[in-house]
């Protein structure tokens, strides 16, 4: 049975497309993106994730095991998230405070 390794992959695509509110959006970011800033610190944390499930002694060629690694993985994957988003978040606030919501999401935009 797979469903844990499913259940993992939807969540990682369902959060990044509440991250862009269900938008794909390709396209170059403007420099000093404060997202782009937190996207890239959060790829820095999802590969340390990784790395340290590659050295858990789960067994992905069984049920339990997979299981186990899922449910291990999903605990830590979101474990520097605050700090990863940090300069985001704080550009939110900043925003929310200036009545400037729809102008923080136009700069990133690139418009």
């Amino acid at each position: 049975m797979k469903l844990p390794l499913a259940l993992i992959a939807s969540g990682l695509i369902g959060g990044l497309l509440l991250l862009n509110g269900g938008k794909v959006s390709p396209g170059p970011s403007p420099a000093g993106d404060v997202l782009q800033q937190s996207y890239a610190a959060d790829r820095i944390s999802q590969v340390a994730v990784l790395r340290d499930l590659a050295k858990q002694p789960f067994d992905g060629t069984t049920d339990d095991g997979r299981k186990q690694a899922g449910e291990w993985f999903n605990a830590q994957r979101f474990r520097n998230r605050a700090n990863d988003f940090g300069g985001y978040t704080d550009r939110v606030a900043e925003a929310i405070a200036a009545n400037a919501e729809d102008a923080l999401a136009a700069e990133l935009e690139g418009k």
